[in-house]
């Protein structure tokens, strides 16, 4: 885990967000946030 703001390189930072975001597996929206009724009026 890198420390955003005192890591001497930030670019280790991009790079393991860059490897999280190949490994796991895409999420849609609805199953990350709860299915919300929306009420106009």
């Amino acid at each position: 885990r890198f420390n955003r703001r005192t890591s001497k390189s930030r670019g280790l930072l991009f790079y393991r967000l860059a490897q999280l975001a190949v490994v796991t597996d895409p999420n849609p929206r609805s199953k990350i946030v709860p299915a919300q009724d929306v009420v106009s009026g």
